[in-house]
């Protein structure tokens, strides 16, 4: 049987939480300024609460449940601990009875004091969304074999081949990404083995372009041009200024 769920947010959380909506059952949402779990909120959640357990969720990037459930109990002997996974405080499993007697022993305040008794899971109850990654080219010497060598690690690569202006090519290739935001390869570029399109914006970035930085072999130099970026695909969509350097323009730029 599935527990009571709730999360909490604030405005700069609202979109990641909306997401995370989709994909969980969530009993009742709460706003709260920084996204903090204080004693009038817990008090609350746990007097409307109707199971013996009930969990919290808070996260300030996109999170995902492929296979759990929310019904997980602890066993007896381990009733009595706020249960945590991913080795972090973004999901949390409460005693409803215990938060009942001294709510203010379960707020955001006494687990950064130290005060409350956690049981750290080893299990990995969710991850993070994955973004799409595009690879443009058009008639670059060594765009196929750069290809080839993306889609070796990463087979799900996408590729946009021939389309002629830098914008126009870029505006297209929001149009064929599937994801809220999507990383662009260029055709000269050769991923190092340590990048992985891992990278999970915090909410307040979701609407920004994130740049890393390109070596270049030629002169040992380090720079954003031709480097990876991840673009948000709506904001991209919908961009109608210049085509000279729109990466800076399409929303606030971040280099990595």
């Amino acid at each position: 049987m599935k527990q009571n769920t709730y999360i909490i947010y604030d405005n700069q959380t609202e979109y990641v939480t909306n997401e995370i909506c989709k994909n969980v059952d969530i009993t009742k949402k709460f706003f709260s300024e920084n996204s903090e779990l204080t004693t009038d909120i817990i008090t609350e959640i746990s007097a409307s609460c109707m199971g013996d357990f009930f969990y919290v969720i808070k996260s300030d990037k996109e999170i995902i449940f492929p296979d759990f459930d929310f019904s997980f109990k602890p066993d007896a002997w381990d009733k009595d601990y706020v249960h945590v996974w991913n080795s972090e405080g973004s999901v949390r499993l409460y005693n409803t009875l215990n938060v009942q007697k001294d709510p203010s022993k379960y707020s955001d305040a006494a687990l950064k004091s130290g005060e409350i008794s956690l049981k750290v899971s080893i299990d990995k109850i969710y991850t993070y969304p994955t973004f799409d990654i595009i690879f443009l080219s058009y008639d670059e010497e060594y765009a196929d074999t750069n290809y080839n060598k993306l889609l070796e690690r990463f087979p799900k690569a996408k590729r946009l081949h021939n389309e002629k202006g830098i914008l126009r090519a870029h505006k297209l290739a929001a149009r064929l990404s599937e994801t809220d935001m999507f990383y662009i390869v260029d055709a000269d570029a050769e991923i190092v083995p340590t990048f992985d399109f891992s990278y999970q914006p915090h909410s307040l970035d979701r609407n920004s372009v994130h740049v890393w930085y390109s070596h270049n072999p030629v002169n040992d130099l380090e720079y954003g041009y031709g480097g990876v970026k991840l673009f948000p695909t709506k904001a991209l969509k919908t961009y109608l200024g210049s085509p000279v350097d729109f990466t800076t323009t399409v929303s606030k730029s971040r280099g990595s």
